[in-house]
């Protein structure tokens, strides 16, 4: 009875600090997001958002190129939504690109806590935080539900920016 009680009280804690290992490794991606591995480069995303992730959610696009050749473009969109109908971000990443208004929208240059610099874009539809990093192009996406208005102010953006570590695929 005694063996029994600590096979299970160690199985127990095993299983416990085996959940809590994944949880720590990423803390807004509770499991696994299916179609990960097919994005040839090693990226980060966000630890941090202002509202509890309920969901994850990926989308992914590739142009039918070689995935090794520069001239390949293949984007991934990582979506976190919460529970209400507002909180929803999606974090873009992709080979790194010019920094350039294609928004239609005035841009504002911004610096990232570690002085990396940025592109602040607003317009009445979506906020946008874009840079490069390590030969990649980030952008952090709101799409604003009261248009007109800001959902997020640029320093809850930057600080969702500031949060990202990298991300570990399972090969």
């Amino acid at each position: 009875m005694i063996h029994t009680c600590k096979f299970f009280s160690i199985a127990f804690i095993f299983i416990l600090l085996s959940a809590c290992s994944q949880q720590a490794a990423h803390p807004l991606v509770k499991e696994e997001i299916k179609g990960i591995q097919e994005f040839p480069h090693d990226f980060k995303i966000p630890a941090y958002m202002p509202f509890e992730v309920k969901e994850t959610t990926l989308f992914s696009y590739h142009d039918g190129k070689d995935l090794g050749r520069t001239d390949s473009h293949y984007s991934v969109e990582i979506s976190f939504k919460g529970r209400a109908e507002h909180d929803w971000i999606i974090i873009g990443v992709m080979p790194e690109i010019a920094l350039e208004n294609s928004t239609g929208t005035e841009e504002k240059q911004i610096q990232l806590s570690d002085g990396t610099k940025a592109e602040y874009y607003y317009n009445e539809a979506t906020q946008i935080v874009t840079w490069n990093e390590s030969g990649l192009n980030y952008n952090i996406t709101v799409y604003l539900n009261n248009r007109g208005k800001e959902q997020y102010s640029q320093e809850e953006l930057i600080k969702i920016a500031d949060s990202l570590e990298p991300f570990y695929r399972s090969k």
